[in-house]
């Protein structure tokens, strides 16, 4: 390497024997860009200079390569001369620039036959959800844990392939089931569409992969319509051609992508509005008025020309496509996930108990119970599973209402700590009960009064598991003891 330097000797020249940066270094980043820009660059020359190599695709837009981090695409004839000619730079570009290229993960895609299907490009996207949950081991995990992965981690492994691939929907059902699985581990007590939803509208704040692909199909063809990218250029120019995007045909020989940018495009549109500027935008078909198009208006009244006249047009700037639902404009996947779901209503009750002062495995038994899905006897029989059915703490048979709120010592519970928060505790009988007369009577979120029920339900049933399981006594002092630190451990958190 060379450096420049102004007072130095051999004319401002220093040679430096110099093999590299080290992994992680702050300048390593800056010079992989500069040479994948002359990477590709160097691929537009050599196009530019012999156009007989170029790949063809059907349409004007030629792309000679397409990059992605260290991954490189590139596009040429299969002919003997056009893949000597690739050749010769990539081997120019290696010795210029010290980066060799992998030869055992690149190949050659001859023809649509042979390159990967997408059913096999999914697998491995499968697979690798199922070797992500193998290293973690879903029985080590609380199901508070199991929550947080499957929000952070598990459920954005397969984004890019649903930002441009369309799956089958048996490929979504597999890999949901996977995550459904990994959820309950083992006995499943719901789909998984019943957990898609916002916590106050009783799911569990998880996303549907189905919607998902939709609201970032809207996201490309609001890219393919702003026509500022080579990809944008090289969709209108293979699939609109003379026609206007919102009027183009799809026809059967036509890619899946563009099948499925089809599918979203009236509700895509119906989202977009045109910023005049430059006049490129076509005047009857584009909305660029509040009403929408004006070719969906069947008479043009004196309020319309009104409207005309008082757009602003800045005629020193091209159009501009603004997303509607956004404040500054730009495409927001979290607004255009919300208009693609299905919603449904919001409980007050859902809401109330998921709160970041409330450890996730306590609100999802709080979630669970609100569902009657736990595995107490009761529960395990309708789903014809037979047990010998016996409370831990009295003779009588295992349900939810008597494990948490009518047996002996949960009726001494709730009493308890009733007067300590000057509650009434007369004929508690369900959750719905106890968090409309204690959760839901304070404003504040997080207040004591919010946590406590929770907090109560929690130990309950881990001194019935571990009565159950561990042969440990059932005592009311042992669990008002267990409650008290859990409370004061939320209090610490809180604080």
């Amino acid at each position: 390497m060379a450096i420049f330097a102004a007072n130095s000797p051999d004319n401002g020249v220093l040679n430096l024997d110099w093999q590299g940066v080290r992994q992680g270094d702050p300048l390593s980043p800056a010079l992989f860009i500069l040479a994948e820009e002359y990477l590709l660059r160097g691929l537009q020359h050599l196009h530019n200079q012999h156009p007989e190599i170029a790949y063809h695709s059907g349409c004007s837009v030629k792309v000679p390569a397409l990059g992605f981090a260290d991954d490189v695409l590139i596009f040429t004839s299969g002919s003997k001369s056009a893949l000597s000619k690739v050749i010769g730079f990539l081997e120019h570009y290696q010795l210029i620039s010290g980066q060799v290229i992998n030869r055992e993960k690149s190949y050659w895609v001859i023809s649509s036959k042979a390159s990967p299907t997408r059913c096999s490009i999914v697998q491995k996207a499968t697979e690798k959800i199922r070797w992500k949950l193998q290293s973690w081991g879903s029985n080590f995990l609380s199901f508070g844990g199991r929550i947080t992965l499957l929000q952070s981690v598990l459920t954005t492994l397969p984004i890019y392939f649903l930002q441009v691939m369309p799956m089958p929907a048996a490929v979504y059902n597999k890999i949901e089931t996977i995550f459904n699985k990994f959820l309950w581990d083992g006995l499943g007590w719901c789909k998984w569409s019943k957990v898609c939803a916002p916590y106050a509208e009783g799911g569990l704040n998880m996303r549907s992969l189905s919607d998902i692909h939709q609201a970032f199909m809207q996201k490309s063809w609001m890219r393919m319509r702003e026509g500022n990218c080579l990809w944008s250029k090289f969709m209108l120019s293979k699939y609109c051609k003379t026609h206007h995007p919102r009027l183009a045909p799809v026809h059967t020989s036509h890619s899946r992508v563009w099948k499925n940018l089809h599918k979203v495009r009236d509700e895509a549109e119906s989202k977009l509005h045109w910023q005049l500027g430059q006049g490129l935008c076509d005047f009857w078909v584009d909305s660029w008025l509040e009403i929408g198009p004006l070719s969906l208006t069947n008479v043009i009244s004196r309020d319309h020309l009104d409207m005309v006249r008082e757009t602003y047009v800045d005629i020193g700037s091209p159009d501009k496509v603004i997303w509607k639902s956004s404040a500054d404009g730009q495409y927001k996947f979290k607004s255009a996930y919300e208009e693609v779901r299905q919603q449904r209503q919001e409980s007050a009750l859902f809401s109330v108990i998921w709160h970041q002062n409330i450890p996730k495995k306590m609100s999802f038994l709080a979630w669970r119970l609100l569902n009657g899905w736990l595995p107490v006897d009761e529960m395990m029989t309708k789903k014809g599973i037979s047990l010998a059915s016996k409370c831990a703490c009295c003779a009588q048979e295992e349900t939810i209402k008597h494990v948490f709120f009518t047996n002996p010592i949960a009726q001494q519970l709730w009493s308890h700590f009733a007067r300590l928060l000057s509650k009434r505790s007369n004929n508690i009988h369900s959750i719905h009960q106890v968090l409309r007369s204690w959760s839901l009577s304070v404003s504040v979120a997080g207040h004591i009064k919010q946590v406590t029920p929770i907090v109560i339900l929690w130990a309950l049933w881990e001194a019935r598991n571990k009565a159950k399981h561990m042969a440990i006594p059932y005592s009311f002092a042992r669990i008002r003891g267990r409650i008290m630190t859990l409370l004061v451990m939320n209090s610490k958190l809180q604080n």
